[in-house]
């Protein structure tokens, strides 16, 4: 190489060159799902890379049972109302999975939906894991006020644990 007009030596730093994996197509993308302004524009995001990538596009919506017992640790709800919160909120998940199978529709992209009810980070976690996803988007998402806010934990506890990049959508 020259510099300045002088020849400058190689190091052996320069001469070696590290051995790099080949780059990793994101064939399947887990796209979290929650209702919010967030998850839809995750969605889009999802949307446009599974396109773009030609990836399959799994949705999912996880009914949290660890967030349900928070609350009821809290007496946010009572124990005997946990059944009725559960199911009103697979009506919740149910709906935003089928606006999201009829969006990816529109647009033409591969899309499977599942909703699944347990701890919001091990759910995630187990079905990165078992469908081999490449990717997983979500939205974001401000941490509350409460320094205990179970929703935050679980988000930061599914950061930790997965083993593939996570794009947050904000």
């Amino acid at each position: 190489m020259w510099l300045f007009g002088h020849k400058k030596k190689k190091t052996e730093a320069e001469v070696v060159l590290p051995e790099v994996e080949p780059p990793q197509y994101t064939k399947n993308v887990l796209l979290v799902v929650d209702g919010s302004q967030q998850s839809l524009d995750a969605l889009s995001y999802g949307l446009g890379l599974a396109r773009a990538m030609d990836a399959l596009l799994l949705a999912v919506y996880v009914v949290d049972t660890a967030m349900m017992d928070y609350l009821i640790q809290m007496r946010v709800i009572l124990p005997e109302e946990r059944d009725e919160f559960r199911q009103e909120m697979e009506k919740k998940g149910h709906r935003y999975l089928e606006n999201a199978r009829l969006t990816a529709g529109l647009e033409s992209v591969g899309i499977e939906t599942k909703l699944v009810t347990g701890r919001f980070d091990s759910e995630i976690v187990s079905m990165v894991k078992e469908r081999d996803v490449n990717l997983v988007i979500m939205g974001g998402w401000k941490q509350s006020v409460h320094s205990q806010d179970a929703s935050t934990k679980a988000r930061q506890l599914l950061l930790d644990q997965v083993e593939c990049p996570v794009a947050i959508i904000k």
